[in-house]
Formats: C-alpha cells, sequence, structure tokens
C-alpha cells in the first residue's frame, strides 16, 4: 500500500482545504480502477499481474525511489497524479465487446494476421492461416474449439497489447464511454489536467525522445489545482521507472497460470521464469541492486529466461541513464536530488556448469556477405534482374492506378491494361563505352527504367535496403491489401531487386513519392564489392513526369559469351533482314539476350512497355512498343477455391507467341514443377492450354529464383488444368467429335488423375468409330485402306505405357505395311508424339522404312511404314515443314534427311549435333530421321517494318564457314557452298510438286 504518498496528499490537503478535490477524486477512482482492472485478466490470463496489485507495487516503488525526505516536496497535484496515474496506465488493456467486433473488421488488424501468416515460426501462426483476407473469414477443422478459442485470446492480447497505452489516454479522458468506468467528472478538477494524466499514461509505452520532446512530449511544468504546480515530465519519468522495477517473484499468480494451461506461449513462460529467477533485489534513493539465478525446465528455457532478464535489466539501465542525463528537464527542483545509481546487476544460471561466452543468444546464422552471395547464385540466369527491374515498376503502377482509385475492384487484367495507357513503363538500353575501364574485358551499357507507378518513400527505401523485409513495410502492405488480388504485386521490391547487382556494381533511383510527396535520389552499391552495400540519400527540388527512375551501367563479361547454348524468345523477331542467330557473334547475341527478356516480360505483362534502343556503332536508334498478350479476347478468367486465374487454348494452325511456355504467375512465364502437369500437357497436338495464375502468394508458388512453380503445386495447377478444361468444354458450341478426339488421350492417359471423370461426363462414347473420325478430318480414300490411328487406338487397344509401343502392334506390323496417322496441329509436336513413343526406335530399326506425307487441308501427317527400308518424304510434307511448322522469324528450318537426298548427304549434319548451334528448336526431328539438313533458306517476319513476312536465300557462304568451323560438316567449304545451292534448288523444285495451295504460298514468300 502506498501508505506515504496517500499520507502526504491528505497532509498537503489538511494545509489547503482548496486541494481536497483532489483527495475526492483519488477516493472514488481507487476503488472504481481498482475493481476494472480485474477484468484484464479476462483477456491476459497468460501475462504477470496487471492489476490493483501492480498499481500498488509501482506506487510502492516509487516511494522508494524518492525516500521520504523528497516525497514531502511533492506539490499535492503532483502527488495526485502519480497515485492516479499508476491505477489508470494499464486501463487500456480492457477491452469491451464492442471494440472487439471494431477491430476485427479493421484493415489493420487483418494485416495484423496476415503478418503473422506469413512467419511460419510465430505461436500464432497455425490459427492465422486458417484466414482469408478477401472474405474476411475464417475457416477450421477442428470440432472441439477449446483450443481455437484460447488462441484467438492471445492474438486479441498481442494486439490490443501493443496499443494498450494509448488506449489508456482514451480511457482516462473517457471512462465511461471507452469501458463503463463511472469516475466522476466535474468542473472542480479541470479537464486539462485529466489531458496530463491521460498523456502521462501514454507515455509509459512510447520512447524516451517523445517523452522529452518540446513538441510532442510532456511539458516540463503547468498549472495544478489551487496555487499548485504539477510536473508532468517529473511524473511520467517516475511512473516509467516504478512500472519496470515491479520485477519481484510474485508477479506471476499461480490462479491465473492454472486458467490459461499449460499450453500458454512459451513466451509467456520465460516471463514467469525471470521474475522467479530474483534472489536479491535492492532499491532505494542511492542504489538499485539485483540478483537473478535463473532456473527453467531445460537448459534452452534457461537460456531465453536468462536473454529476457538481460533484455530487461538493459532496459531499465537505458531509462535510467537517459532520465539522469536529461534531470535538469525533468526534475522539478534542486531539492530532488538525482535518481538511484545501477548497482550490480548478476544474472546467473541454476546450474553453475552453464555459461553463454557473449551476450546475445547462441545461434547458427549466416553473414550478411554471405548471404548477399547465395541469394545473388539463386539466379541462373545473369538477365533475370532485367525481369525484376520492370517487376518492380508494373507493382509499383499496381498499386498508383488502385490508390487513385482508377481501377475498379472488378477490373480483369484486359481493363487494367487498357486503363495503363497513359502509365507506359519506359526502359532505355544503349551499348557505350566506359572510360575508366583499362582492358577490353567486359562490354557496357547505360540501362534506364522509368514508370509512373506510386513511387518510393523514404521508409520504402529503408525496408528496401534489408533483403526479405519489404513485409515489414506496413504502411505499403495497408495498401497492397485493399487492392483486388488479381491487381496485387507479386514481388516486394526485396530479393528480386537484389538481382541488379549480378550485372552491376551501383544503382541510382530518383523516385518522387506521391503518397508523401518526398523527392529523394538513392544511390545502392553492391554489398560484395568494395563499398559494401553504401546507401546515399539525397533531397531532391524538381520533379519529373516519371514517379521513379532508374539507372545503372551494366557490365557483361565477354568470357561467358562462349557458353551460350541456345538462344530463345521473343526479340528476335523484332529484329530486321540481316539477323540470323546462327551466324552472329555469340557477343552480339548475348547483348540481344537483353531485349529479349523484356520481350518476354512484356507479351503478358498488365502494364505497357516500350522499349527504346541503341546496340550498333551506328548509334541508330529504334523503338519497340509492346503490345500485352492480354489486351486478346481469348483468355476466360475463373476463380477456384479462392483462387484467380485464367487460361485459353490454342488450336491447331494458331501461332502462340509464347515459344512453348505453358504456365504464368501474373502474367511471367515459369516452369512446371517435375512431373507436374506439364508431363501430359506435352500430350495436346492439335491445341495447347495456357495457364496464368493471377493471385496467391507468391512465395507459396513460385521457388527463389521465381522461374519455377514449387513441387508442392503439381496437384494443384492439374486441378486448375481440369478446371480449364471443363469450362471450355461447357461453354464451347464445338462439342462435337474433333474436340472428343483430340481430349481423349489427355483425359485418359492415367487412370488416377482426376482428368478420366471429365472424360467419362462429357466425351466418353462420342468417337469410336472410324468413319466420324474420317470424316471430321477429311481423311480421304487415297489413303490405305488399312491404317493404325497412332493417337487413338495405340492408346485404347494397347496397354497404355507411355515409354513404349501397345503389345500386339509389332505382329500387326509384320503382316503388311500399315500406315500410322499423327495429328501434328502446326507440325510442332512431332518428337512429342513419335519419339516418346519410342516409334521410330521400335519400329524402323527393325528393318522397316518410312514415308511422310502431309494433308494440307486438315495439317494431318500421313506416317506411313515400308517394308523395303527406303526412307522419304513427299513434296506436300517438305511444304509443310517451311509452311506450317515456322513461325519464327529469322528462323532456318531442320530438315531430316532422307534417301531421297542423298546426293546432299555431306551437309547433312547428326541431329544431336544440332546442339551446338544457337537454334530454337533442337529436337523436332528425331522421330524422323537421325540426321537433318540446316535449311538454306530463313524465314523472315518483318511486318513491325511495314514488309511482308518471307523466305530468302540468306548468307550460304557464311553458313558453310560456320558450320566447318564447328566440324559438323567435314568437306571444304566450297564443295559445301556448292551442294547448299544446289540443295536450295532442290527444295524449290520439291515444293513446285506439292499441291497447289502449298505452291502458291510457296511462290508468295519466296517471290
Amino acid at each position: 500500500m502506498a501508505s506515504k504518498l496517500i499520507a502526504h496528499l491528505k497532509n498537503r490537503v489538511l494545509n489547503d482545504p482548496s486541494l481536497s478535490v483532489l483527495e475526492h477524486q483519488w477516493g472514488f477512482d481507487e476503488q472504481l480502477t481498482s475493481k476494472a482492472l480485474q477484468n484484464i485478466s479476462s483477456l491476459y490470463p497468460h501475462y504477470s499481474r496487471h492489476d490493483a496489485s501492480h498499481s500498488r507495487q509501482i506506487l510502492v516503488n516509487i516511494e522508494r525511489i524518492l525516500g521520504q525526505d523528497r516525497i514531502s516536496n511533492l506539490t499535492a497535484t503532483d502527488t495526485w497524479l502519480i497515485l492516479e496515474a499508476a491505477y489508470w496506465h494499464d486501463m487500456g488493456m480492457i477491452v469491451t465487446d464492442e471494440e472487439y467486433k471494431k477491430v476485427s473488421q479493421s484493415e489493420d488488424f487483418k494485416l495484423f494476421v496476415e503478418e503473422v501468416k506469413e512467419d511460419i515460426h510465430h505461436p500464432l501462426f497455425e490459427l492465422c492461416k486458417c484466414f482469408n483476407i478477401t472474405k474476411g473469414s475464417w475457416k477450421f477443422d477442428e470440432v472441439f474449439p477449446h483450443n481455437t478459442v484460447t488462441k484467438f485470446r492471445e492474438l486479441f492480447a498481442e494486439w490490443f497489447r501493443k496499443i494498450h497505452a494509448t488506449r489508456s489516454y482514451d480511457t482516462v479522458l473517457s471512462p465511461w464511454e471507452k469501458c463503463g468506468l463511472s469516475s466522476p467528472r466535474t468542473e472542480l478538477i479541470p479537464h486539462r489536467l485529466f489531458r496530463i494524466l491521460g498523456s502521462i499514461c501514454e507515455m509509459h509505452g512510447a520512447p524516451f525522445t517523445k517523452l522529452i520532446d518540446e513538441q510532442k512530449g510532456l511539458a516540463y511544468r503547468e498549472v495544478g489545482i489551487g496555487t499548485d504546480d504539477c510536473h508532468p515530465r517529473f511524473v511520467a519519468s517516475l511512473l516509467r521507472l516504478g512500472d519496470l522495477l515491479d520485477i519481484d517473484d510474485n508477479r506471476f499468480c499461480p490462479v491465473m497460470c492454472r486458467l490459461s494451461g499449460s499450453d500458454r506461449p512459451y513466451l509467456s513462460k520465460i516471463h514467469e521464469s525471470k521474475h522467479r529467477s530474483i534472489r536479491h533485489f535492492r532499491l532505494d534513493p542511492s542504489q538499485i541492486e539485483v540478483t537473478c539465478v535463473c532456473v527453467g525446465n531445460n537448459f534452452e528455457q534457461q537460456i531465453d529466461t536468462y536473454l529476457e532478464t538481460a533484455n530487461w535489466f538493459n532496459w531499465l539501465e537505458e531509462e535510467v541513464k537517459n532520465q539522469m542525463t536529461n534531470w535538469t528537464k525533468i526534475s522539478p527542483s534542486k531539492e530532488f536530488g538525482l535518481l538511484p545509481t545501477i548497482g550490480e546487476i548478476k544474472i546467473s544460471f541454476d546450474n553453475k556448469n552453464f555459461f553463454l561466452p557473449f551476450d546475445s543468444r547462441p545461434e547458427f546464422g549466416i553473414s550478411s556477405k554471405k548471404a548477399t552471395e547465395i541469394l545473388q547464385s539463386i539466379y541462373k540466369d545473369q538477365f533475370s534482374c532485367i525481369r525484376e527491374l520492370l517487376q518492380n515498376s508494373v507493382d509499383s503502377t499496381l498499386i498508383e492506378l488502385s490508390r487513385t482509385r482508377k481501377l475498379d475492384y472488378s477490373d480483369n487484367l484486359r481493363q487494367v491494361y487498357e486503363k495503363a495507357s497513359e502509365f507506359e513503363i519506359e526502359l532505355t538500353l544503349e551499348e557505350i563505352q566506359d572510360t575508366n575501364s583499362q582492358d577490353n574485358e567486359y562490354d557496357y551499357f547505360s540501362l534506364k527504367i522509368r514508370d509512373k507507378g506510386c513511387g518510393i518513400s523514404i521508409n520504402d527505401f529503408k525496408h528496401m535496403l534489408k533483403v526479405g523485409d519489404s513485409t515489414n513495410n506496413k504502411s505499403k502492405r495497408s495498401l497492397i491489401q485493399k487492392m483486388n488480388p488479381k491487381h496485387r504485386p507479386s514481388g516486394n521490391f526485396g530479393i528480386g531487386f537484389q538481382s541488379i547487382f549480378l550485372l552491376t556494381d551501383k544503382v541510382t533511383i530518383e523516385s518522387h513519392c506521391k503518397r508523401t510527396n518526398e523527392n529523394t535520389r538513392v544511390t545502392m552499391y553492391d554489398p560484395l564489392c568494395e563499398k559494401s552495400g553504401l546507401c546515399t540519400f539525397e533531397k531532391l527540388t524538381n520533379e519529373s513526369e516519371f514517379s521513379t527512375s532508374l539507372e545503372a551501367t551494366l557490365k557483361l563479361n565477354k568470357a561467358q559469351y562462349k557458353n551460350i547454348k541456345e538462344i530463345k524468345g521473343g526479340y528476335f523477331s523484332k529484329q530486321g533482314n540481316e539477323f540470323d542467330p546462327i551466324l552472329e557473334p555469340p557477343s552480339k547475341l548475348d547483348k540481344l539476350k537483353i531485349l529479349d527478356k523484356v520481350s518476354e516480360f512484356a507479351q503478358l505483362a498488365p502494364i505497357p512497355i516500350k522499349a527504346t534502343y541503341c546496340l550498333d556503332e551506328n548509334k541508330a536508334w529504334q523503338t519497340i512498343q509492346y503490345s500485352s498478350e492480354l489486351v486478346i479476347n481469348e483468355w476466360s478468367y475463373l476463380s477456384h477455391n479462392e483462387l484467380d486465374f485464367c487460361y485459353r487454348i490454342n488450336f491447331e494452325g494458331k501461332e502462340s507467341y509464347k515459344n512453348g511456355n505453358l504456365f504464368f504467375y501474373k502474367g511471367q512465364p515459369v516452369s512446371a514443377p517435375p512431373f507436374g502437369p506439364e508431363e501430359y500437357l506435352t500430350g495436346f497436338h492439335s491445341f495447347s492450354i495456357e495457364l496464368n495464375i493471377l493471385s496467391g502468394n507468391v512465395a507459396d508458388w513460385l521457388t527463389a529464383e521465381r522461374d519455377r512453380f514449387r513441387d508442392n503445386k503439381a496437384g494443384a495447377l492439374d486441378t486448375l488444368i481440369l478446371k480449364s478444361l471443363e469450362n471450355f468444354i461447357e461453354s464451347s458450341d464445338e462439342k462435337n467429335e474433333f474436340l472428343s478426339f483430340e481430349l481423349y488421350e489427355v483425359l485418359t492417359r492415367k487412370e488416377s488423375r482426376p482428368l478420366k471423370k471429365l472424360y467419362d461426363n462429357y466425351l466418353k462414347g462420342k468417337w469410336f468409330e472410324i468413319k466420324k473420325f474420317r470424316s471430321v478430318h477429311q481423311i480421304n480414300d487415297s489413303y490405305p485402306k488399312e491404317y493404325f490411328i497412332l493417337d487413338s487406338f495405340v492408346w485404347i487397344k494397347g496397354s497404355p505405357t507411355l515409354g513404349g509401343l501397345p503389345s500386339g502392334f509389332q505382329e500387326l506390323l509384320k503382316k503388311k505395311n500399315y500406315s500410322i496417322v499423327a495429328f501434328l496441329g502446326n507440325g510442332s509436336n512431332l518428337e512429342k508424339s513419335f519419339l516418346r513413343a519410342k516409334l521410330h526406335n521400335e519400329v524402323v530399326t527393325e528393318g522397316n522404312g518410312f514415308n511422310y506425307d502431309s494433308n494440307h487441308q486438315s495439317n494431318v501427317v500421313l506416317f506411313t511404314i515400308t517394308k523395303d527400308k527406303s526412307k522419304s518424304i513427299t513434296p506436300n510434307y517438305l511444304a509443310h515443314i517451311f509452311l506450317r511448322y515456322t513461325h519464327i522469324a529469322n528462323t532456318r528450318p531442320l530438315i531430316p534427311y532422307t534417301d531421297d537426298m542423298e546426293a546432299f548427304a555431306a551437309i547433312s549434319i547428326e541431329a544431336n549435333e544440332i546442339k551446338k548451334l544457337n537454334l530454337r528448336e533442337t529436337l523436332n526431328y528425331l522421330g524422323v530421321s537421325k540426321k537433318v539438313i540446316i535449311s538454306p533458306f530463313i524465314f523472315r517476319n518483318a511486318t513491325h517494318l511495314a514488309e511482308k513476312a518471307s523466305y530468302e536465300k540468306y548468307r550460304i557462304n557464311e553458313l558453310c564457314s560456320v558450320l566447318c568451323e564447328r566440324e559438323l560438316i567435314t568437306i571444304p567449304r566450297d564443295d559445301a557452298i556448292k551442294l547448299y545451292e544446289e540443295f536450295a534448288d532442290y527444295i524449290t523444285k520439291e515444293i513446285e510438286k506439292s499441291e497447289q495451295d502449298y505452291l502458291a504460298e510457296w511462290q508468295e514468300l519466296t517471290s
């Protein structure tokens, strides 16, 4: 009981009756608040005592700090403030039913739950992972809810504890409205003093710097009651010390511990152990001494108790140091002397053999330098940084469009793209000469990326500088959580941004943050280079039309050029008619791969992108205005299990922009998990499915390098593909035998897959008659009367084993010649259809030959196995290779070498040697022939230059030089040139023998 302070207040009142209102108010509040504080344990049974016993102990501690002489110097108003503050400072921990409901629906609380969901080590992770922020609802599997109720209590306790000091201020000012406490408020005590009392309570949880801040903190001196003065800063300082010093070993109530149970949070148990460890405690006006002996159920618990105790006393020591340093700004007068000093603080273990070699938790870790090395090594492709930087610009723009309400919540990505027309992202790339370089080891490029997004604030930069800390950026996360999941950023300006240091030592960012009106230039240096991650900040006065501009000098090591194995991507279709990836030097190809990344990114980007570049000695600048595939109305949008996605089906004859990519996450191409959906997607023949995941957490779906789905997502992708096919079949007007035939092998390949159910529901029994099959695919009577349909009846009549041909097939072939009809669409699935079934190895190598023919109208390839061992392709099929298979600009088709090309054997190449060249496709013809001849004609598609697509005989002399130099052909170069000229004539003459439609197309493209 704080008898000395209460007695002093009574004594002051006896000497000055005008102060009696303070004694009366205190008399009411002591009883009322004591009863109210009993309710704190309902939400915080796992906490130490925060009832009236805690308040009384704080007052006892203050009496010990001051001593009787200094207590006698307190004014009545200061004494009243001390007494009241000790009882009111934790009133913010009382939570009413109305406040529970209000907080449950607040965006801040939902964001707090999302933060817990992202920390798998958080004790409340299992609870919060059941929360769906989009619907604001929870989903549980538990039948008996006791554990769930307990965890919810802990969740709300953690939320309200963080803001209880501020809430105490509100409760002091409006006790009845906030918690039903009928503390009297009359004009006898100015409301100003209650406001001061509320601020004193609020300051017990604030940083010390705020306490003494002349603008935001507490006043040094105020008018009190009557002729009294009061000293709010002094009272708040005493409250902070008295609160910190309530450390004795009876702080935890055994009854409350029993109520919270043995499963109460681990940290609660550590705090209890901390208090139980007190063995010696001295507190008087001259000195503070404490001795602790840490105990626990195990050594790990003792270590955590030791560290928690050390943290507590470090906090106490810091508080005493701060108050002593600023004592002249705190103490009412010299009569109050100084605070007690911190004497000996001893912390030890119960077991004398235990020790800590340093004042921190002993644990494994990784140096920041090594962590940076690991992060940068995650990216297998050095140009991944281009994708990451563009993704940051897209994310920033999406946030700005949402923040300024330019987007409707229901907008699909096509609508987003259309509304973002004025928010185009600009990329500039120029090859430069580095004047600081003394050698010729590198090529240098100036890169600039500019966007009109939300900009980067100083607070955003703070989180960017710490890799992986973006999730703690609460202000930005609050904006993102209000966005439609389809519109939310897929990155966080964190780990991905580090990838830029694969190509540069320094990055400069100029940003105008529209949220905070901050204009800043920040220069960041590579953590692994000389300046060790130094960052410089500079205020800017001029605003740009762009919100953020990033500049860097990229440095490409020429020694790495020779390691180029394969060229992929859409940029090369933008090159002019002087480009051939086989003949270009590796250095040029590597440079162009930078823009290749831009093309790949822009294909499904929801924000328009423009690239301006100069990569030649003539300083000829070119511009590419990319158009997103999202503007095409072929995407169907679906939602399944609260996940948004879209799909589209590409049918036979339609060129796909994606060069083989089937899966995307928010528009960016990613690979499927091993043994995942791609295993059967690649079996499609006349169509393919593209799947674009639009929502979901990127960390849940993708691996760290963000180019592949996580292994555990294979089943989820299966389900989404099933839903896509089901939606297509239900909504399609093409429910016919063609659709049935094309889907059959996909839907029935694996009995264990859910696709089998889809087949049974929609397609079973619709196409088994050969007559229907013939009529749909226009296979006429000119074909052999007896034939075998590989993609249908091989799988139906035989055993559907993925690795080989069905039983009985070999015996069938021995009796007579049979034809095999394979549907290749645009031809790109030749290798997948035949090589996978081991057709070539299991049939042709046993003494059979083959003939390939093509039906122009339906893109059907007829593969006939012949007994005479001859191998040939028809003029129709040769035309098919040039007119149906090749759709990518600057591509030389690979022509299967057969017996009728014997005159050109010297320029044929082993198919498995093609990988030595810079070709997009290398295996497509292995199922036809083990040798190929590279076409003397190259396909041009220069529509962006307002020129028609064409084939041209191109740089044959140089082509032969390359093939000879790389030992792909062994005859002299001049002989090779002569043969290639003859082979070009052979191709033209053969195609002239093809069907009229083929011939007309060929003449159009070569004229």
